[in-house]
């Protein structure tokens, strides 16, 4: 028994959605990192000694909670990084 009709699955999109996926596809390659979340996903910690620093924070795709540290919130680099990744993902 047949469950699809390969024709159907493989035939041509309008050159319009065509154009559309090509250039999905081209920024998506273009891409050098990816971020999951929101600009919200970013956060600031203080650990047990009074530190504080940078996480960004997002559900894996087991829909398991993740936290990724990124610096200190005194280093300048890492707070301008933090600020570049809250603009991309916005």
């Amino acid at each position: 028994m047949m469950l699809w009709d390969i024709n159907t699955l493989t035939r041509p999109h309008e050159r319009a959605l065509t154009l559309l996926f090509a250039e999905l596809e081209r920024g998506a390659a273009e891409q050098l990192e990816v971020f999951l979340g929101t600009p919200e996903t970013l956060s600031e910690r203080t650990n047990e000694a009074g530190r504080r620093f940078w996480v960004h924070r997002y559900s894996n795709s087991q829909n398991q909670r993740q936290e990724l540290y990124l610096g200190k919130i005194s280093d300048p680099v890492v707070t301008r990084r933090v600020i570049a990744m809250r603009s991309m993902m916005d």
